[in-house]
């Protein structure tokens, strides 16, 4: 069966009538059930945020051009046959990449409908120019996504579209500037992919290795990773890998490598299924048995690495991973985790990271 590409705004309340959406409160009676739509069937929902994590120069732009080449045109995805309904518009964020001589040179040699294409560059002087920053520009792209009626939306990289008041490292303001996000997404039916670059700190999770807090993950219903192939002797085969899905079974990783076109930029090929998965692409060990206790040091190790955290936030961090409750208190005892009690909470810091511990056989 062939799918639309075009978001839907049935959702949006009629003017001058409240619905229960709008209202913010309902009986569960009154809304009907419906099932998930994919952009790209697995990996990128409609109505949803995702997130694509990745090192540079790994072509994590490169893959999201090439995806919106194929919804211009109407044509198939990688590893999908059916082709879309039909040909779909996109809007691209970039903060990095040039629309003259990157942009639009690669939409070509990846065969775009260039007129299905719209670029974001700049905020326009009427409301003070400037990148869109999240969330207080989130209506401004409300409107764009109202005029063009794109069903794809990439944000690049999303750390240049966080407004300075949010600590990408915080939680719970990270979850906060993707609200309104999320709320566009499920209000007009497009799929808004974040792109993200990956931290160096060392973690057998692959959720726990992209920039910034757990929070932008868990606030995202799907998330993919590039990463070069491990066993790839020349060094320029990637895999593209699924690290979480809130609303399907993971897909198989795929292959690609980066290759030249005939009009000098590069271009992506893609090479078929691999059976690598994201673990094994962040670390290498990840194909030998870890010990439970060895996961789960190195889970609450990352989750503590930018500084001293309440207990209540550790552990909801943990639970988001699959991290039990009895296995994350093994690991805090490993690891020397300090409790110690700040106003009515428990705070929980690492031993280099906090003054020692007060009360701590009460934590």
């Amino acid at each position: 069966m062939k799918r639309s590409r075009t978001p839907s705004t049935s959702s949006a309340p009629e003017h001058g009538r409240m619905t229960p959406e709008s209202r913010g409160i309902f009986n569960l009676s009154q809304i009907p059930s419906t099932q998930v739509t994919w952009l790209w069937p697995g990996r990128i929902p409609f109505g949803k945020l995702t997130i694509l994590d990745g090192d540079p120069g790994l072509g994590k732009s490169t893959l999201m051009l090439d995806l919106a080449a194929r919804l211009t045109a109407g044509r198939a995805l990688p590893d999908d046959p059916a082709p879309p309904h039909e040909p779909a518009r996109v809007l691209l964020l970039s903060a990095e990449d040039a629309a003259a001589d990157t942009i639009r040179p690669r939409l070509e040699a990846a065969h775009a409908v260039i007129d299905r294409v719209y670029v974001l560059s700049h905020l326009p002087d009427a409301v003070g120019g400037g990148l869109p920053l999240l969330p207080r520009f989130t209506p401004f792209l409300g409107q764009l996504v109202d005029r063009f009626r794109p069903c794809f939306l990439v944000i690049d990289p999303l750390a240049a579209y966080l407004g300075p008041e949010i600590n990408p490292h915080s939680d719970q303001g990270v979850r906060q500037a993707l609200v309104q996000p999320a709320r566009l997404a499920e209000r007009t039916g497009i799929a808004i992919v974040l792109i993200r670059h990956l931290t160096k700190r060392a973690s057998r999770n692959p959720l726990y290795r992209g920039g910034g807090s757990i929070g932008l993950i868990g606030a995202a219903r799907s998330g993919l990773l590039v990463a070069p192939d491990p066993s790839d002797p020349t060094a320029s085969r990637r895999i593209l890998a699924s690290t979480k899905s809130n609303l399907a079974t993971l897909p198989p990783s795929l292959a690609y490598r980066l290759l030249s076109a005939l009009n000098g930029v590069v271009t992506v090929v893609w090479e078929g299924r691999s059976e690598l998965t994201a673990e094994s692409l962040v670390d290498p060990a990840a194909g030998r048995p870890a010990s439970v206790l060895d996961e789960a040091r190195s889970v609450l190790r990352t989750i503590l690495a930018d500084g001293p955290l309440p207990a209540t936030v550790v552990q909801r961090q943990a639970a988001e991973v699959g991290l039990g409750r009895s296995a994350l208190h093994r690991a805090k005892e490993a690891l020397c985790v300090r409790p110690r009690k700040v106003g009515p909470s428990w705070v929980w810091s690492l031993p280099d990271s906090a003054t020692p511990r007060e009360d701590a056989q009460n934590s």
